[in-house]
C-alpha cells in the first residue's frame, strides 16, 4: 500500500499526522512562510505558525507559486490522506477524471480534517489501538500518589430528573484500568486519601459526585482541558483532540449511542476506560510542556470554588416568572395586531421587506449596516427609527414585540425549563472557553452576556433563598482603568486613583470635557476604541499609558504573545499581509486581552478567598465579570459584618494574594462597591 498525506497548514494535528505516517508514507507539505500556493486550480494563502522540521521531506515544484503534480501518484493500491478544507476541495472538485480513474483502480481518498471522520486510516502505519480489558472497580489498590478519574452520566447536569451516574472509571498509572458503578465507587472511596486527582473536565465529575453524596473537592487537581487553555487558548480542547496532539493513538474513542448507556453497560465500561487511557496519556504528555504553574494552582482553586458556586444555584421566584411571561406574551400580541393593522401585508420577520418598507417607501436615513454592507434592520436599527420617528406606529411596535418575544424565548422559557425541583438555577461557568480568560457560561441562562435591556427584567427574577434574606452585588469599580494605570505606571492615573480621586472627574479636568463624556472616553480607550483625534488628546493627558499601549503592541509583534503580569497569555498571528482593519483589531486584542484577563483573575482570586471562608453566614451564587454574588440571610443593612468583611477580603486581600502567588505586586487600590436588596434586579 502507497501512502499519500497532502497537508494544507501546519497545525498540531498535522504534526501528529505526519510524525505517526514518516517513514512509511510521502508528504507533500502545502506551506511556507508567506506564501501562496495553487492546488490544481485552486489558490490559497496560508501563514506559517511554526517551521516545519528540517528532517521532513517536502516536495513541491514550482517557485513563487507552488504547484503540486498529483499524477505521479496515480497508480494502484494507493490512499491518499487530505487533512486541510482547501486540499480536500482540490482533491474532490478539481481531479474529476483523474479522480474517478484513480478510484476504479482501487484506490482511496480520506478527509482527516475532522477527528470523528476517521476510521482506522493509520492503522497500518506506526500507531497505537487501544486493547483494553478493564477490572472491576472493588480491585482498586490506589498504589500511586494519583489517580485518574472519569465517570459517564444520564446527562449533562445531576439535578435533572431522574439523573444518574452510570460508570466510574480510575486508573493509578499502572497499566491497569478499573470500571464499576457509583456504589463500588463508595466502597473505595477510603483509598483516594492524599492523592493527586486527574481528569478532562473534571468540574463536570467532581460536581456530579459531590451532588451525589462523595465531595474529592479537597484533593490537588489536574484538569487536562483547563490546563490546554493555558498552553494555548486558541486550539479545541475536547479530550479527542488532545490525544490526537499529543499521542498516536488512533480511534481510542467507540461509536458510542448515548440514549443507550444505561442498556448496553459493556459497552459504556469499554468507553469509559478508553477515556481513562486516553486522558492519562495526555496527562503524560502535557506535563512536560511549558505554562504558568502558578495560574494553573489558582485555576484548580477556582474550579473549586466555581464547582459550588454552581451547586448553590440561585433562586427564581416562579411565581413571578410565570406571570412575566404571560404579560410579555400578552404585550408582544398586542404589539402584532398594531403592526397589521397599520400594515397588513409586511412579513415582520422578513429582512428585506423591512428594509424596502423603511428605507425606501418611509426613506430614512440608514444608521446602522450588516456585515454584508445592507441597511440593518436589528434592534439597533429600528430602536433608532422608533426614537427619531415617534410616529411610525411599526418601528415602535416592532421593538415592542421583537424585546418581549426575546425575553420569553431567550430567558423566561430557559429558566423555567432549567429549573431544578426547588426552584433553582444552576449556572454552568466554564474556565476554557474565552480567549482573554474570562469566563463563560450556560444552564437556562448565559449571565456573562445579559444586555443592558433586558437586565433589570431578568435579574428580577431571582431572590434569597433565606426568608428575610438579601441578594448582595460586589462590584469592582472601574478594574480595567485601574489595571491600565498598574500596568503603564502612568503617574497621572496613579495621582488619581491612589489619592481616591473619582478618576471620569479628573479625566473630564485634564481634557476639559464633562464628566459623562470622560465616562465615555476613558472606556473607549481601554478597550482600544475610540476616534484618531479622542486618542490622540487622551493620551497627552495620559503619556506612560500610551508608552505601555505602544511597548506590548511590539512585544506582540515580535513573539505573536501578549502575556500578563500572572503568567496568562495570548497567542494571536501577526501577518504584515493582513488588511489595515485586521491588523488595528489585533493590536486592540494584544493589549487589552491583558487587561480583561487580569480583571477577571483578580475577581476569581476574590471568589476563591472567600470560598475558603467558611465560618461565615453567606452563600456565594454567582460571578459576573467583575463582580460577585452573595446570598446573605437576614442581612442588617450596609454595616453589617458580613458585608464589611467580603469587601475587605476583595480589597485588601486580594493584593495580598496577587503577591503571595504570582510574585507581582499592585501598585493601584483596588475598590469594591456593595448594592442588596431582596433580589437581584433589585441590589441598590
Amino acid at each position: 500500500m502507497n501512502y499519500v498525506f497532502i497537508i494544507e497548514q501546519y497545525t498540531p494535528r498535522a504534526y501528529a499526522i505526519i510524525k505517526a505516517a514518516k517513514p512509511k508514507a510521502r508528504i507533500i507539505c502545502l506551506f511556507e512562510e508567506n506564501e501562496i500556493y495553487k492546488v490544481n486550480k485552486l489558490s490559497f494563502s496560508k501563514r506559517l505558525h511554526e517551521k516545519l522540521p528540517e528532517h521532513f521531506n517536502v516536495k513541491i515544484s514550482g517557485k513563487k507559486t507552488k504547484k503540486v503534480d498529483f499524477s505521479v501518484n496515480l497508480k494502484n493500491d494507493t490512499t491518499i490522506f487530505a487533512c486541510g478544507i482547501n486540499v480536500i476541495r482540490a482533491v474532490n472538485n478539481n481531479w474529476d477524471a483523474k479522480l474517478n480513474t484513480f478510484r476504479r483502480s482501487g484506490n482511496s481518498i480520506y478527509n482527516v480534517s475532522n477527528p470523528l471522520q476517521k476510521t482506522d486510516f493509520l492503522s497500518d502505519l506506526e500507531t497505537t489501538n487501544i486493547e483494553l480489558f478493564p477490572k472491576n472497580l472493588n480491585e482498586f489498590a490506589g498504589q500511586e500518589d494519583f489517580i485518574v478519574l472519569d465517570i459517564e452520566t444520564t446527562g449533562f447536569y445531576p439535578w435533572q430528573s431522574n439523573s444518574k451516574i452510570i460508570s466510574i472509571s480510575l486508573s493509578d498509572g499502572t497499566k491497569d484500568i478499573y470500571v464499576g458503578s457509583f456504589k463500588d465507587l463508595n466502597n473505595i472511596n477510603h483509598k483516594f486519601k492524599d492523592k493527586k486527582l486527574i481528569g478532562h473536565n473534571l468540574k463536570f465529575d467532581l460536581m456530579w459526585l459531590k451532588y451525589f453524596g462523595i465531595d474529592l473537592t479537597s484533593h490537588v487537581l489536574y484538569d487536562t482541558m483547563v490546563a490546554e487553555h493555558l498552553i494555548n487558548e486558541n486550539l479545541d480542547k475536547g479530550l479527542d483532540d488532545l490525544v490526537f496532539r499529543y499521542t498516536n493513538l488512533r480511534n481510542y474513542w467507540k461509536n458510542i449511542n448515548y440514549n443507550n448507556l444505561e442498556k448496553d453497560l459493556d459497552s459504556t465500561y469499554l468507553y469509559n476506560a478508553c477515556d481513562i487511557y486516553a486522558t492519562r496519556a495526555v496527562w503524560q504528555e502535557q506535563k512536560k510542556l511549558k505554562f504558568s504553574r502558578e495560574l494553573f494552582s489558582f485555576e484548580m482553586n477556582k474550579l473549586k470554588a466555581l464547582l459550588d458556586v454552581q451547586l448553590n444555584g440561585m433562586l427564581v421566584n416562579r411565581g413571578l416568572l410565570a406571570v412575566k411571561t404571560a404579560e410579555a406574551r400578552r404585550i408582544a400580541k398586542k404589539a402584532f395586531e398594531h403592526i397589521k393593522l397599520e400594515m397588513p401585508d409586511l412579513n415582520i420577520n422578513s429582512g428585506p421587506q423591512l428594509r424596502t418598507y423603511f428605507y425606501e417607501t418611509k426613506g430614512y436615513p440608514v444608521s446602522f449596516k450588516t456585515d454584508k454592507g445592507n441597511p440593518a434592520v436589528n434592534a439597533d436599527a429600528i430602536d433608532k427609527i422608533s426614537k427619531d420617528y415617534p410616529d411610525d406606529i411599526v418601528a415602535r411596535e416592532i421593538g415592542i414585540l421583537r424585546s418581549n418575544m426575546k425575553l420569553v424565548k431567550t430567558y423566561y422559557t430557559n429558566i423555567f425549563n432549567n429549573l431544578d425541583s426547588k426552584g433553582f438555577l444552576h449556572g454552568n461557568f466554564n474556565q476554557a472557553s474565552v480567549v482573554t480568560g474570562r469566563l463563560s457560561s450556560s444552564g437556562g441562562v448565559n449571565f456573562q452576556n445579559i444586555p443592558a435591556r433586558d437586565a433589570s427584567a431578568v435579574e428580577s427574577l431571582f431572590e434569597s433563598r433565606f426568608p428575610g434574606g438579601s441578594i448582595c452585588k460586589f462590584d469592582y469599580s472601574q478594574m480595567e482603568l485601574r489595571l491600565l494605570a498598574d500596568l503603564s505606571k502612568d503617574k497621572a492615573m496613579l495621582k488619581a486613583f491612589n489619592s481616591g480621586e473619582d478618576f471620569h472627574t479628573a479625566t473630564a479636568k485634564a481634557l476639559g470635557i464633562d464628566r459623562q463624556a470622560a465616562k465615555t472616553t476613558n472606556f473607549r480607550i481601554v478597550y482600544g476604541g475610540g476616534s484618531e483625534a479622542e486618542k490622540e488628546n487622551w493620551f497627552k493627558a495620559y503619556p506612560e499609558a500610551k508608552a505601555w499601549v505602544d511597548k506590548t503592541i511590539g512585544e506582540w509583534r515580535r513573539r505573536g504573545i501578549s502575556e500578563s503580569p500572572l503568567g496568562r497569555t495570548r497567542h494571536i498571528q501577526y501577518s504584515n499581509k493582513d488588511s489595515w482593519n485586521e491588523q488595528r483589531h489585533k493590536e486592540r486584542q494584544s493589549f487589552n486581552s491583558i487587561i480583561q484577563g487580569m480583571a477577571s483573575d483578580l475577581t476569581l482570586i476574590g471568589l476563591v478567598l472567600l470560598h475558603k471562608c467558611k465560618d461565615l453566614n453567606y452563600v456565594l451564587i454567582n460571578t459576573i465579570h467583575d463582580s460577585i454574588l452573595a446570598d446573605i440571610p437576614e442581612l442588617s443593612g450596609s454595616e453589617d459584618s458580613r458585608i464589611h468583611y467580603i469587601k475587605d477580603v476583595l480589597e485588601n486581600d486580594v493584593p495580598k494574594a496577587v503577591e503571595k502567588w504570582f510574585g507581582y505586586k499592585l501598585t493601584v487600590p483596588l475598590k469594591v462597591d456593595c448594592s442588596f436588596g431582596k433580589s437581584w434586579g433589585s441590589c441598590k
